[in-house]
């Protein structure tokens, strides 16, 4: 084998490595959003769905506190039904990623950006 493929075939896969280990970065940053903005929700009282989202995105430390999010993220806020103590809540958050090595095998596998998500469920604690 000519060592100009040999060369292009290493560099595919340390690429390749380099978005697994995003995939798995972006992936604990998610959970941790949701799972912080499902407790949010459930210690506070009235808690609105632009409150969750933004306690989400703060978490996720994509942008600097307090900033607008990104489009790349969507939160997902699903309020408790009913007014019983122990109703459940869910905060769903969703990242899209971008892959390293998009271009340069999309023509083949055109799956970029990637979604990343999570969802928390919290029993209401007010």
């Amino acid at each position: 084998m000519r060592l100009e493929l040999r060369v292009t075939l290493w560099l595919l896969v340390l690429l390749g490595l380099v978005d697994l280990g995003r995939g798995f970065y972006y992936k604990i940053a998610v959970t941790d959003a949701a799972r912080e903005a499902a407790s949010y929700a459930a210690r506070t009282t009235g808690a609105t769905s632009a409150q969750v989202a933004q306690v989400a995105c703060d978490e996720t430390g994509f942008t600097p506190y307090g900033s607008a999010c990104p489009s790349a993220i969507q939160v997902t806020y699903v309020a408790p039904t009913s007014t019983a103590y122990d109703a459940t809540l869910s905060v769903t958050v969703t990242y899209r990623m971008s892959l390293v090595t998009g271009y340069l095998v999309g023509r083949v596998f055109p799956v970029n950006p990637v979604g990343v998500s999570a969802t928390a469920t919290y029993p209401r604690l007010k």
